[in-house]
């Protein structure tokens, strides 16, 4: 209790950031200004995506017809071994086209998230070398460094796949449910009912969800914002013999980051065992009121086949769009801290009337300048000196006396 008490009081003391975590709901409008970042490439490698996709989706959702629908209730029951072998050899071809799209896809989407991820890292490096003094006064270099790199980097599988696997799931899902109607209405509302209750739940876990990445990239940036420091002035640590304190420092930010990613984690997964269960009593019903239906002969065997298909099929994209939620969610949680820095002004900055000098003189004159970052502490107080051209000068002088401003 002793240690854990001075571990905080140690990170209580020595930690300073303005990382904080941002309350807001799911915003798709910043979401939609995530994605205008695939702009430059909606000519060439996104629709090329899109393609596969559409291939992918449309293969994916006709073979079950053709298994249950032709192969079972008119191949083999008609006992005719021409349209049998005909049905073989298509099923065979497509899912060689599906492979093909599918391989297509996976490197175009790898390709279109690199370049995207590439692009918002410059974006933003080149708009933080823009800003000012105060700026990074405000903030460590850690918790910059966090900003560029590892908040841009959880958004890599958004791009490279999330998006797209997004769309694939949307396609099929509409799909499946029109055929699964268009089949047989009755048994597709009997399986159906299962999914207000999993909705109901799934709704509520989501600001959860969303809350606990957030404090994931808080964690983080916390802890890559002492690691940099330490790193940075170990002279310093070890001229002082503060390697022990540096490290119960360190013990504490670690633990809170492993805290952070375990809570993340446990929530995250509490989704895809609730699609499971709703699954299984999706499969109970289409058991047990199938096989009345093919008893009373309203439905063929090859329509409960394919209907067993495609409810497979149904379950796996709502599990994979729970996934992508999840991408959103912490894709969320770091465009929010990335659109922080991008939104942030100059607070320095020229007059738009500002007169352009053409001419430079090596002369500089200073006389009575006073400056202050935050408008209370001043930094320079009634500054005077000349500095003649072709001369250098030299500020000696305490810490914190104004030098480098």
């Amino acid at each position: 209790m002793e240690n854990q008490a001075k571990k905080q009081t140690l990170m209580n003391r020595f930690f300073y950031t303005s990382d904080q975590i941002i309350e807001k709901p799911f915003n798709w409008a910043q979401m939609w200004r995530l994605l205008k970042y695939l702009k430059p490439y909606r000519k060439n490698l996104l629709p090329l995506s899109f393609l596969t996709v559409m291939i992918s989706a449309a293969i994916r959702l006709a073979v079950p017809i053709l298994i249950g629908v032709y192969a079972l209730d008119q191949a083999i029951a008609g006992r005719d071994m021409n349209l049998l072998v005909i049905l073989i050899s298509v099923i065979s071809g497509l899912y060689l086209v599906n492979y093909v799209s599918n391989v297509l896809r996976i490197r175009w989407m790898n390709k279109l998230g690199q370049h995207v991820i590439y692009d918002l890292r410059q974006h933003l490096f080149t708009h933080v070398q823009r800003l000012s003094h105060r700026f990074f006064d405000e903030r460590s270099a850690g918790s910059i460094l966090v900003r560029i790199m590892n908040d841009i980097n959880s958004l890599q599988e958004l791009f490279t796949s999330g998006v797209i696997n997004l769309l694939m799931d949307v396609l099929l899902l509409f799909g499946i449910i029109v055929i699964l109607f268009s089949l047989s209405p009755e048994l597709t509302i009997a399986i159906m009912v299962t999914l207000p209750v999993m909705f109901f739940i799934s709704t509520n876990l989501r600001r959860k969800i969303r809350r606990s990445w957030q404090k994931v990239r808080l964690k983080q940036s916390k802890l890559n914002s002492h690691l940099n420091e330490s790193i940075q002035g170990i002279r310093v640590t070890q001229a002082f013999t503060q390697e022990k304190e540096n490290m119960m420092y360190f013990e504490g930010v670690n633990s809170e980051n492993f805290e952070a990613w375990r809570e993340a984690t446990k929530k995250n997964a509490t989704f895809r065992p609730l699609v499971e269960m709703t699954n299984a009593v999706g499969t109970a019903i289409l058991i047990w009121y199938g096989s009345s239906l093919i008893i009373n002969e309203t439905i063929t065997i090859g329509v409960f086949v394919s209907f067993a298909f495609y409810l497979g099929m149904f379950w796996e994209p709502i599990s994979r769009l729970g996934q992508v939620y999840n991408q959103l969610l912490m894709g969320m949680a770091s465009s929010e801290r990335i659109f922080e820095f991008l939104d942030e002004k100059p607070s320095v900055a020229d007059k738009e009337d500002a007169v352009k000098i053409k001419e430079l003189k090596g002369r500089i004159e200073f006389e009575q300048v006073e400056f202050s970052y935050d408008g209370n502490r001043k930094a320079l107080h009634s500054i005077s000196f000349e500095i003649p051209a072709g001369s250098s000068l030299a500020l000696v002088g305490h810490t914190g006396s104004g030098k480098t401003t």
